[in-house]
């Protein structure tokens, strides 16, 4: 049976409410200063946008500046391929690209 219009416009409003907050809740994840533990973080890299994957696109290195544009799910990134996770030794220790 199809649910009432009034049931699904009453719902909306929730769902967009719990979106944004996961949405909110992953990005200050990403964006946090966290060292997780490589092999963890690795694991979380195949679904999810880490920490260490966040880090690379702010470097002074173009070649790393042009990769990891998820946002959310990194696999976009493997499909389409700018996708780059480096070791724990190489990734950025200064942020900004180069002129």
């Amino acid at each position: 049976m199809i649910p009432h219009r009034g049931t699904i416009a009453i719902a909306m409003p929730f769902v967009r409410l719990g979106l944004g907050t996961l949405l909110l809740a992953v990005v200050q994840f990403q964006h946090s200063n966290i060292g997780l533990p490589e092999k963890l973080d690795r694991i979380i890299c195949w679904i999810f946008v880490s920490p260490a994957l966040r880090q690379v696109p702010h470097s002074v290195r173009r070649h790393q500046a042009n990769s990891n544009y998820g946002s959310l799910f990194s696999w976009w990134d493997r499909l389409f391929h700018p996708w780059l996770l480096m070791p724990p030794a190489e990734r950025p220790q200064r942020y900004r690209v180069e002129d």
